[in-house]
């Protein structure tokens, strides 16, 4: 189990220290600006129950635990829980174990009260706010691929939308009639099928029809308002003077803009867990997968507990109504206002028009193993364009979103976070990206390891050669060249454990690489495309 984890860079060191209880679960947490543990007690089924850290004499409690302990429904969504300023939450699911109400409350004031109806295939069809009517959504329709058609609104709040798609699932139109930041958007594409242009109320200063919009990779170069540049594992490094540096899990470590230089420290998962800006260090503290609370240098706090709401609202694709806010938004991702876009890890993405900038990293069949037929055809759409359903984590495979949050900031000495609101709706000046039931790592397969039978099937399509190395293999187990089976996607990125995502390695191959993908950028093996190997194996087939 890891234990410690340490990131270093420009001479900085920056330490996250792992603590579990006797059946492996964590149960604390130390973060780098050295206050202290935050403690979890987690329960019987490895579920945090509290959220206070520890520093000496002195504790902070972001969620309360004893008799006020967090409490979980069957399927692991959290029930109930109570904030260290007495503010309570509380998830009513309905009979398809779906939110019903999401309730956050200070005695008899609601802070967020926000009613959910659903349609037969779960798209969420009304949002009612029962703390602002403004911020209500009275229908939301859908087109026959369940993409978001239409909502309806009251345009002194949150607005009315309308949106159309082509063939392919890029948006052809996009409008929104909130008083307080109107839009009408009209989108064009190229022979390539990529945005060439956006026309009409909120396009100002976008331009895609310049000969250098695009790398040879899709990757947007040039929006029009700012310039991009990447390396060659298609992460942006540079955009006019901002830099951007990234560890080798494609998290970004470091950036420096106009704001100066901060450094980012993220969990395994991908969760944010640490930033450290030229104010000081911020920690992000979750419940869970739930972010409750961020805490440090520059967190706006209330000299009372009288209830004190920061709440953002925003469009279906992201866009704030309110200024946006450089910290992190919309479905818990980042958001850099130098750049007018949000940091999703694998890739950058535009609320404003409701696109990525960069192709996704995931091609056609890796969307198609993971059960998503058609919009996975399309490599800048986001969220399946249903993105009161979806999310998309790691800016590579849209997850289902049973609820996403909104922001109550209550509290004297922290911002507490409160969850609720639906992704495209609401959020704050901190926000969970990950609900408590879906994880933000790919469904997957319970079978991991393949069978014998598997195996020779794998041995026979490679002609008895690694297809790393090239070197004959053998059945015979014990030696470098005994043949082991590999998951071209992997299995810990939702690849399925069968014979279409399978390739034949060597034993020396296999441990060599580890995660890295078949022929992958970066790979000391010779690049090999696995897709178009099971695609010419289909058509045999």
């Amino acid at each position: 189990m890891l234990e410690k984890e340490t990131l270093s860079v420009d001479g900085k060191i920056f330490t996250l220290d792992y603590g579990y209880d006797a059946l492996g679960t964590l149960s604390s947490l130390a973060y780098p600006d050295g206050k202290g543990a935050v403690n979890f007690a987690p329960n019987g089924f490895g579920q945090a129950t509290q959220a206070i850290r520890v520093d000496g004499s002195d504790s902070t409690v972001f969620v309360k635990g004893g008799n006020d302990k967090a409490s979980y429904h069957p399927n692991g969504t959290i029930n109930t829980f109570t904030y260290g300023n007495n503010l309570v939450h509380k998830t009513t699911l309905n009979s398809r174990q779906l939110p019903q109400l999401i309730h956050d409350y200070l005695g008899s004031t609601s802070k967020v009260k926000l009613g959910y109806s659903y349609d037969n295939n779960n798209n969420i069809t009304s949002i009612i706010n029962g703390v602002d009517s403004n911020f209500s959504l009275s229908a939301l329709t859908y087109d026959g691929l369940d993409r978001l058609k239409s909502t309806t609104g009251n345009s002194a709040g949150i607005g009315s939308s309308a949106l159309s798609y082509d063939a392919l699932g890029n948006i052809r139109s996009y409008s929104n009639t909130s008083v307080l930041n109107p839009s009408n958007l009209t989108y064009g594409y190229n022979s390539s099928f990529r945005l060439s242009s956006v026309s009409g109320t909120g396009s100002e200063g976008y331009n895609f029809s310049q000969s250098g919009s695009y790398d040879n990779r899709g990757n947007v170069t040039h929006n029009g308002k700012r310039s991009f540049s990447y390396n060659l594992a298609n992460q942006m490094t540079a955009s006019g003077a901002n830099r951007y540096l990234y560890d080798g899990y494609n998290r970004r470590i470091k950036t420096t803009d106009s704001k100066g230089t901060g450094y980012s420290m993220y969990s395994q998962q991908g969760r944010l867990l640490y930033r450290e800006t030229v104010k000081g260090g911020i920690s992000y503290i979750y419940l869970g997968d739930k972010l409750v609370a961020k805490t440090g240098a520059g967190v706006v706090t209330k000299s009372d507990d009288a209830g004190y709401n920061s709440v953002m609202n925003f469009k279906p694709f992201g866009e704030t109504i309110e200024a946006a806010n450089d910290e992190v938004g919309y479905t818990g991702h980042k958001f850099d206002t130098d750049l007018g876009l949000s940091y999703m890890q694998a890739r950058y993405y535009d609320p404003a028009i409701g696109k990525f900038n960069q192709p996704d990293p995931v091609d056609v069949l890796g969307h198609l193993a993971r059960g998503s037929i058609v919009h996975g055809f399309n490599p800048y759409t986001y969220a399946n364009n249903n993105p009161y359903k979806y999310i998309d984590p790691t800016g590579k495979i849209p997850a289902l979103l049973l609820f996403a949050p909104e922001i109550v900031a209550l509290g004297k000495a922290t911002l507490f976070v409160g969850s609720a609101g639906v992704a495209g709706y609401a959020g704050s000046e901190a926000i969970n990206t990950y609900n408590e039931s879906s994880k933000d790592e790919p469904v997957k397969d319970k079978k991991r390891k393949y069978t014998k039978k598997d195996r020779k099937k794998m041995y026979e399509t490679a002609d008895g050669k690694c297809e790393y190395c090239g070197d004959d293999i053998t059945m015979d187990p014990g030696t470098g060249k005994s043949m082991e089976g590999d998951h071209i996607i992997p299995w810990v990125d939702g690849g399925q454990t069968d014979e279409n995502n399978g390739a034949a390695t060597c034993r020396d191959c296999n441990r060599s690489k580890g995660k890295k993908r078949l022929g992958e950028k970066g790979d000391q093996f010779p690049p090999k495309d696995p897709n178009d190997r099971i695609k010419d194996k289909m058509l045999k087939e």
